[in-house]
């Protein structure tokens, strides 16, 4: 038995239809080539009111961010950026890794135990601490090891 597709008028077999109760026959009333293509622009759709609305509220997106993750408010991120004088704890130098074309945000450093929020960091820091699993006996044996080395 065949069934004709509302979307591209085509006479499909049954078996090319999805299954909907809803419907008197049993079947929706795209073929599935046609309602896979529908599904996709309805996503693409979706995606770019999520994207406009994102860069819309870029500072209320970062805010959520910032409060799900460490507990704090853009305000007081911004208010230890000015404090830190846009620099990195450790180096004291600016971010200078790009995303997207942009340079990052200074990252929050956090103790992974207690949650406790340290000081803002540069991407190189930041990963150079994690990479070493915040370990102080580590970063000594580092630390040793590149004055045995030196010229």
């Amino acid at each position: 038995m065949n069934k004709i597709c509302v979307r591209c008028n085509k006479e499909k077999p049954y078996k090319d239809f999805y299954i909907n109760k809803n419907n008197k026959d049993g079947l929706t009333g795209y073929c599935r080539l046609c309602y896979r293509e529908y599904r996709q622009s309805r996503r693409d759709i979706i995606n770019e009111i999520k994207r406009k609305e994102y860069h819309r509220n870029k500072n209320t997106y970062k805010n959520f961010l910032l409060k799900s993750k460490f507990g704090i408010t853009l305000i007081q991120y911004e208010s230890l950026v000015k404090k830190q004088n846009n620099k990195c704890a450790i180096c004291g130098k600016e971010e200078t890794k790009k995303q997207n074309g942009k340079i990052k945000y200074l990252a929050v450093d956090h103790n992974h135990t207690t949650n406790k929020i340290r000081a803002l960091l540069c991407s190189n820091c930041n990963l150079g601490l994690g990479n070493f699993f915040e370990d102080k006996t580590l970063l000594k044996l580092a630390i040793k090891y590149l004055e045995k080395y030196e010229p």
